[in-house]
């Protein structure tokens, strides 16, 4: 009998998949045990297999028998015909994306979008900034050649658009149909979380090179805004670190340093504040440049077992942001998950973790400013380490904080589940990319409607604020009624980088009845007025408990944070509409400063200015003699009087010249400050580096061996930032990391630090920290929260008030009633001294700042601080031999942010330089 050819390749084929699947499941099945991993979700005893054990991968799912092989190789290959000349990312790498035990670096990434823009007209790489530490960070616009030719018209249309004013719907929907969606697809913030940064590539790749209907449909339709590395110093220390531990029991650690020089996993929690460079840089691209409709940044640490988390976002919806907001990035979600289950990928889960109420992700700021910003987090096991899950490890459900959803039964926010199987780091790769490209579909597709309804949502903005609906109409800034002049213009500017219109009056003007001077600064109606909002006004976070009775269900982050309050800015809420001042201001000037006065004897600076630390600082290094008056003034001397015009203008510091100088100066000098630094990349430490930095403090790092084995007395303070007090005795224990990275400070280190107070020295410390400091300098203080279970305290991120003593020198400066960010912090109890009758054993302890016992809530959410925090002890100071110890209870320069606290932490370090003791505080 003739057999046709045809159907003998058919047979044969058929049997060489059979034979493969059959060895894959083998393969899967003597997949080894590797039992000294836990995999970041916390699941122990899941295997690690090599590329050769798993081959081809096939992820498990109830559609499994009928899921074509992922990779994107192989399913793009009959779609796209590719110019000779476009370089794929392995030519440059010298391996795939997603390799096994392979990252690419920083400046691989770079050279690769170089080439590929020296290759094609169809992308333009521009550079947009250094990182900290100057690494170029880059932005690719990827198009077709004729949009990148008139990218400059495209980019003005999305910002009439976006801003909305003097745009009616007839223009509107002109602009619409004539624009491009613009998209922004990022690769990731978190440098540990590698797989976004190494997607990127081969998404730039595709859209370049690819000449598939889908391709070439997005190229015509939208213009890809794609920054392929968003923390360049990041990747390169992690790539650094893994490619060290290779092959050794240390390979999927953690590096002992933070990931962002500063900040590390915070450099996501900064968007609105801006502090860091790589933050601004990102944010002139999306609030002044570009104005993307779409906002899409990549992570990769979802809820286990899912393989990838997205929209549409938990409960709560924040009440400032616009319904079709909310709507929107829905739609994108349902959109991504159709896409993942037409490629049959199981594991997108929606609705559990992530929510949408905080303002500070660099996901959730966008969405303030009527732009669909979202996040992913695709699987992770760790790095470029392959890792195998049997059936049996996958769980029932996933877990009681999100709602104990089933894991392993199809619903309506996991449609496929995943069900075990093998994830290589080319799977998260992958399924990046196909949620990028569904991302970039729907933007092309629906362009006009994605451009219509950003100027929908900023029109509607507009006019919500000329009715005064959900805010007032406009907020009045005037730099003369303000505590701290300087701490309102760095206010201003911030608000500037997020894209905030900010006008200023050239002339006297009235509103709601009240009189301004020229100069003072107006925020009215505007398109960012969910922005606007939502850092000015107070809100109250929802109740939310796992179930009844249970514990609190934990928000993503904050639940209250707004700037004018952690700022401590007076400004005035007008609800009846005014003639706004026309001039809308670019740059905010610093406020009127310099010296004033004809005297000779000393030049006076009020306490009050935190920008007049900088100052001080910079005379000092100038060759100041500084003094302080007992009332907080400080007396600058021995500097040229144009020194001093220079720096107070510079900075918006006023300094008064006196003829005479007034009694009871006692000198100051710059202060020796040593931070505790450990080997557990502590985001505090970062924090206070930072700060201090900004403030121009000259400090020193001081690790384990210095504290165990050095004469500390070259310091005059020790500070020790948010840390527990187990982890700075006890750091990495034994056989966790390598040896050089293993130990905490120890009982030797405790023990010098003692000494180093006894003799004279001071130590700081707060928050986790404080503990360390009442344990081991037996302080009289008890940690009245400590052992508390979440449903009888729970504060995860909100804002209280405090009450300060300002006669004291720890509180100079300060406001009587002050605001302090108290995220899982502390507050304290004195312990009772001994007493019978009247007899009353001593006890030296000073109380200067305390939670205020009423009212203590300002803005976000509490459960049970009525019982355990208000009136309790916040901050205060014992004196330990010659030396002395101050705690707060919480971060004073939270994330950058509080400037209303940051001189509870300066104070101290310029008090630890006094000879002779603090100055007198009246009984308390």
């Amino acid at each position: 009998m003739h057999v046709p050819r045809l159907t003998v390749g058919l047979v044969f084929f058929a049997l060489l998949v059979y034979l493969d699947a059959s060895i894959g499941a083998q393969r899967l099945v003597s997949c080894p045990r590797d039992s000294s991993h836990t995999s970041r979700a916390g699941h122990p005893g899941s295997r690690r297999c090599s590329s050769v054990e798993y081959g081809l991968y096939a992820p498990s799912s109830r559609l499994a028998s009928r899921a074509p092989r992922s990779g994107t190789y192989a399913t793009n290959h009959a779609d796209r015909t590719l110019a000779a000349k476009v370089p794929e990312p392995r030519e440059v790498f010298g391996f795939r994306p997603g390799d096994d035990y392979k990252l690419a670096n920083h400046a691989q990434i770079v050279e690769y979008f170089r080439r590929l823009d020296r290759a094609s007209d169809r992308i333009v790489v521009e550079e947009i900034g250094k990182s900290t530490e100057g690494r170029p960070m880059i932005l690719a616009l990827i198009s077709s050649a004729a949009n990148l030719e008139n990218r400059a018209r495209y980019k003005e249309i999305s910002r009439q658009l976006a801003l909305a004013r003097g745009v009616d719907e007839a223009k509107a929907r002109a602009l619409a149909k004539e624009g491009k969606a613009i998209i922004w697809i990022d690769g990731g913030l978190h440098a540990t979380e590698v797989a976004h940064a190494q997607h990127t590539p081969e998404l730039g790749w595709w859209l370049v090179a690819s000449e598939g209907d889908e391709a070439q449909r997005i190229r015509e339709n939208a213009i890809l805004l794609l920054m392929p590395v968003m923390n360049p110093d990041g990747l390169d220390l992690v790539r650094d670190w893994y490619y060290e531990n290779l092959r050794t029991p240390y390979e999927t650690t953690r590096p002992p340093a933070l990931y962002h020089h500063y900040i590390g996993h915070d450099n996501n929690r900064d968007w609105y504040m801006f502090t860091q460079v790589e933050t601004q840089a990102v944010a002139r691209q999306l609030y002044h440049e570009w104005f993307p409709q779409i906002v899409y940044n990549h992570h990769q640490a979802g809820p286990f077992p899912g393989r990838i988390w997205g929209p549409p976002m938990k409960n709560p919806v924040n009440p400032n942001l616009d319904p079709l907001i909310v709507s929107t990035i829905n739609q994108i979600g349902e959109h991504m998950r159709k896409r993942f289950d037409e490629e049959r990928k199981p594991g997108y889960v929606s609705d559990i973790q992530y929510d949408m109420w905080w303002n500070g992700s660099m996901r959730g700021a966008p969405d303030f400013h009527n732009m669909a910003g979202f996040l992913t987090e695709t699987a992770l096991y760790r790095y470029a380490t392959p890792k195998c899950y049997t059936p049996d490890e996958v769980p029932e459900t996933f877990g009681e904080r999100h709602g104990n959803m089933a894991a392993k039964i199809p619903s309506t926010n996991y449609t496929n589940p995943w069900l075990g199987g093998c994830w290589p780091l080319r799977q998260p790769v992958e399924y990046m990319l196909t949620a990028s490209r569904a991302t970039l579909d729907i933007g092309a597709k629906l362009k006009e409607d994605f451009l219509l309804n950003i100027w929908r949502m900023g029109s509607t903005q507009i006019a919500r604020g000329e009715q005064s609906e959900g805010g007032p109409y406009a907020y009045v800034i005037d730099l003369a009624a303000q505590h701290d002049a300087t701490r309102a213009v760095e206010f201003l500017r911030t608000f500037r980088l997020g894209g905030v219109e900010i006008r200023r009056a050239e002339v006297p003007f009235t509103a709601g009845g009240t009189e301004y001077p020229a100069g003072a600064y107006v925020i009215g109606p505007q398109a960012f007025r969910p922005y606007v909002i939502d850092l000015m006004e107070p809100k109250e976070f929802p109740e939310r408990r796992l179930y009844p009775g249970g514990p609190p269900d934990p928000p993503y982050d904050m639940t209250g944070y707004e700037l004018s309050l952690q700022m401590g800015i007076n400004a005035d809420r007008v609800e009846g509409a005014f003639p706004l001042p026309p001039t809308v201001i670019e740059e905010i000037p610093p406020p009127p400063g310099g010296v004033q006065g004809s005297g000779s004897g000393g030049f006076a600076m009020s306490p009050n200015l935190n920008l007049g630390v900088k100052a001080v600082n910079r005379l000092l290094k100038a060759g100041a003699r500084v003094a302080r008056t007992p009332d907080g003034t400080l007396i600058v001397q021995n500097v040229p009087r144009d020194l001093v015009d220079k720096e107070g203008r510079a900075l918006g510091v006023s300094f008064d010249a006196l003829e005479t100088l007034p009694e009871g100066l006692r000198p100051l000098r710059a202060p020796r400050i040593g931070l505790y630094k450990s080997f557990l990349a502590n985001m505090d430490e970062g924090w206070t580096r930072w700060l201090l930095e900004q403030y121009e403090f000259a400090f020193t790092n001081v690790s384990n061996d210095d504290l165990r084995t050095n004469d500390l007395s070259e310091y005059d303070v020790l500070l020790f930032a948010d840390e527990a007090a187990e982890d700075i005795l006890n750091g990495h224990l034994e056989g966790t990391m390598p040896e050089a990275y293993v130990g905490g400070i120890g009982v030797e280190g405790a023990a010098n630090v003692r000494r180093f107070v006894e003799n004279g020295g001071w130590l700081v410390a707060w928050d986790r920290a404080a503990d360390f400091a009442i344990l081991s300098l037996g302080l009289p203080l008890r940690n009245t929260v400590k052992d508390t279970r979440p449903q009888e305290f729970f504060i995860p991120g909100s804002l209280l008030r405090i009450t300060t003593r300002p006669d004291h020198a720890l509180t100079a400066g300060m406001e009587a009633n002050a605001i302090a960010m108290f995220s899982g912090s502390q507050a304290f109890a004195v312990v009772p001294a001994a007493a019978e009758g009247d007899a009353q054993a001593p006890r030296d302890i000073d109380v200067f700042v305390e939670y205020a016992r009423e009212d203590f809530l300002v803005s976000g959410w509490e459960l049970g601080g009525a019982r355990y925090l208000a009136g309790r002890v916040a901050a205060a100071r014992v004196p330990v031999g010659k030396g002395q110890v101050v705690v707060f209870g919480f971060r004073p320069h939270w994330r950058g942010q509080p400037h209303n606290t940051f001189k509870l932490l300066f104070n101290p370090l310029f008090l630890s330089t006094l000879d002779g003791g603090l100055p007198a505080t009246p009984t308390h």
